[in-house]
């Protein structure tokens, strides 16, 4: 009698990329996907992972060739079908926190069978597939990273009043894999997670439906809104240093776009960074002074990819001539086009010709106030004039957020204040409220 032939398939996340075995999510044992198909199709042959995500299959019988091996989750982690148009659907709001979610997964893979051995060739996944892979583990071992669309993460509830959301905040993960970001967001004892996870290859991990809250936002303000995990979406994206990826933009895009379909308070004007609303206490006693999160996402995040998209504001040119700034601020850059406003300078002293001041600081103030930022170390009584008119911390942390946020490229790196308030930087904040009114 001949010895049945077998080959393994060994199936776990390993959030690969790049055609690399290498674990991102832990070891290769750390996240095995118990109790799926495994499937040769149209052969019969089949079998079901055990709890260390290994299935045998007997392939004695078969013919050399060409085969489709499928793999379908078992029912309760099985992707729940979405009317959206990401590529990252959704689980139950009541899955335990770590519950993974699959799509299926079709793989081509060819067998030579010859004097009583298997050979195997690993083709492409089926169909463009993008969320598994197949390696070699050994001769007869397939290793299968099939990548979870949903991993169910700790979050705040309900929303108030199931309010819709109304802002998007973009976030970096501020390390190289999506597992150090995962591990953050599962346990109990942290309950800090995000609505997205985007990884380096565009792979879109959902961990809390939109209309529960995510506690990514920390304190925060904008436009007089203080806590805004209660009425934003939280998008983190997988990036430690340096630029982030052409499917990252992609996919962040895609997120987006569907967000603001199915939820038309998101405006292209709320999609913003955690760096622009992440304050130092927005609670009593307050403190709305910018901190923190100058480099969430961070000066590598060109925003101009969601600008081009009309996803986000931005400093469109079009709407406000170089040459227009001398009409702005009192004509202080008309009279000093190649001035930079000094720290803690005050508007009582910074006096034209005749003595009578510009008014450029309260101006600069007024304006970031009205894009959103806290120009404030706490929020001004109602008709109290707001506007300290110097140039102080909270103005020159607005100031430079503003930058990191509109000027890609000017601001050198995630580290300190970058507070120049010049020509170029009152050009650029002119045209993205101009912006802000259509």
């Amino acid at each position: 009698m001949n010895k049945p032939i077998k080959v393994t398939v060994s199936v776990c996340s390993l959030f690969s990329v790049n055609n690399s075995p290498t674990p991102r999510w832990g070891s290769q044992s750390s996240h095995p996907v118990a109790n799926a198909t495994v499937e040769l199709e149209g052969t019969g042959i089949r079998a079901t992972t055990n709890r260390f995500g290994h299935a045998q299959l007997d392939v004695s019988a078969l013919a050399s060739g060409d085969y489709v091996l499928a793999l379908a989750p078992q029912a309760d982690n099985l992707l729940r079908t979405s009317g959206g148009c990401v590529n990252a659907s959704d689980g139950n709001s009541t899955d335990k926190p770590g519950t993974c979610r699959y799509r299926p997964l079709r793989l081509q893979v060819t067998f030579t069978l010859k004097e009583g051995a298997v050979k195997m060739d690993i083709g492409s996944p089926c169909d463009g597939a993008t969320h598994g892979a197949a390696f070699f583990q050994m001769p007869t071992t397939l290793l299968i990273d099939w990548k979870p669309d949903w991993v169910a993460c700790k979050h705040k509830g309900a929303r108030p009043k199931k309010a819709a959301p109304t802002m998007v905040l973009v976030h970096r993960t501020d390390a190289n894999t999506p597992g150090s970001s995962l591990d953050d967001f599962i346990p109990s004892p942290i309950s800090k997670t995000s609505h997205y996870l985007v990884d380096v290859d565009g792979h879109i991990i959902k961990l809390v439906h939109e209309d529960m809250v995510a506690n990514h936002a920390g304190e925060s303000w904008w436009a007089g809104t203080a806590q805004l995990k209660h009425t934003s979406v939280g998008i983190e994206i997988v990036n430690k240093t340096g630029p982030f990826s052409a499917q990252q933009y992609d996919a962040v895009g895609r997120i987006v776009r569907d967000l603001q379909t199915r939820y038309p308070g998101i405006t292209r004007h709320n999609i913003l960074a955690h760096g622009d609303v992440r304050v130092e206490k927005a609670t009593a006693p307050q403190s709305l002074k910018l901190v923190e999160r100058s480099g969430c996402p961070g000066v590598q995040f060109d925003w101009r990819n969601l600008e081009t998209a009309g996803l986000c504001s931005k400093a469109d040119p079009s709407l406000f001539k170089d040459s227009q700034i001398d009409g702005e601020y009192g004509g202080y850059f008309k009279d000093k086009p190649t001035a930079r406003l000094a720290l803690f300078a005050k508007d009582a002293t910074l006096l034209r010709k005749d003595k009578t001041p510009y008014g450029l600081i309260a101006s600069l103030q007024a304006d970031l106030s009205s894009l959103g930022y806290s120009v404030f170390l706490e929020e001004p009584d109602a008709g109290e004039n707001p506007y300290t008119g110097e140039f102080d911390v909270p103005t020159q942390a607005a100031v430079d957020r503003f930058r990191r946020r509109y000027m890609f490229g000017i601001v050198p790196d995630n580290h300190g204040l970058n507070p120049i308030f010049d020509r170029a930087t009152a050009i650029a904040l002119k045209r993205v409220l101009l912006d802000r009114q259509r």
